[in-house]
């Protein structure tokens, strides 16, 4: 689907392993935010420009909206290491 689609599935380049990285990274900024690390509208073509020509949102940045985890859920080395994680998968 367009909502974890890498940037390489939209400019029609080569998917392998990193194609997968990449989606596992959105998956995980979806599960402990609750949200898309990228701020657009549910628009295929939106996606794409979204995907390929601006940076994710910080894991960090989306723990303080109302729908993410918050601060104080999480441990703050742990919150640290699940910010690189992801902030590496995307």
């Amino acid at each position: 689907t367009p909502a974890y689609a890498a940037p390489e599935q939209f400019r029609g380049g080569s998917l392998g392993v990193p194609t997968d990285i990449y989606q596992f990274g959105v998956l995980m900024f979806r599960v402990l935010a609750g949200t898309s690390p990228y701020e657009m509208d549910e628009d295929a073509e939106n996606f794409a420009t979204a995907v390929c020509d601006l940076p994710p949102r910080r894991l960090g940045a989306a723990w303080t909206e109302p729908t993410g985890l918050t601060h104080r859920r999480l441990e703050r080395q742990r919150r640290a290491d699940l910010e690189r994680i992801v902030a590496c998968c995307l």
